[in-house]
C-alpha cells in the first residue's frame, strides 16, 4: 500500500526532474546569447549614426546610448563583429530588443539584462515618435 505522502513527494520529484522537456527550448549559451545581442546593438548603432536630417540630433544620441549597451557587452564577454551596414533603423531597433529579450533565459546577470532590454524598448519608442510610427508590438521579442 502507498501512502498519499509518497505519492506527493513522487509527483514533486517528477516535476522538479522536468519529465518531457523538451531539449529544442534550452536556451542558447551565455556567449551566443551575448554575440547575438552585440551584433544587433552594432547595427542598430551605425543605422542611428546615418539618419538624414531631421533626425540626425535624435539618431546621434541614440546611437551614443545603442553603443553605450555595446560597450557594457563587450565588458559582459561578448566578442566583438564589425556591424553590418545600412537597413531601417527602427527596424534595427527593434531587431535589437528582440535580441535583448530572446536573450533573457541565457543571461546570469539580471541587471545587465534589465538595463538593455529597457534601454533599447526605450530608444526605440523615442525613435517611433519621432518618426511617426507606432509601436506595433507592445511586448516585441515573445510568443
Amino acid at each position: 500500500m502507498v501512502s498519499r505522502r509518497a505519492l506527493l513527494a513522487g509527483g514533486a520529484v517528477a516535476l522538479l526532474a522536468g519529465c518531457g522537456e523538451d531539449d529544442a527550448s534550452a536556451p542558447a549559451p551565455a556567449s551566443v546569447a551575448l554575440a547575438g545581442e552585440l551584433r544587433a546593438e552594432r547595427a542598430f548603432e551605425a543605422a542611428l549614426e546615418g539618419l538624414a536630417p531631421p533626425h540626425r540630433r535624435l539618431g546621434r544620441r541614440l546611437a551614443a546610448r545603442a553603443g553605450e549597451r555595446a560597450e557594457l557587452l563587450l565588458a559582459a564577454g561578448a566578442t566583438d563583429e564589425p556591424a553590418a551596414g545600412g537597413g531601417d533603423a527602427l527596424e534595427l531597433g527593434r531587431a535589437a530588443l528582440v535580441a535583448h529579450v530572446g536573450a533573457l533565459p541565457s543571461v546570469s546577470d539580471r541587471e545587465l539584462a534589465g538595463e538593455l532590454v529597457t534601454g533599447a524598448a526605450t530608444d526605440v519608442a523615442v525613435l517611433a515618435g519621432a518618426l511617426g510610427e507606432p509601436l506595433d508590438d507592445p511586448f516585441p521579442g515573445t510568443p
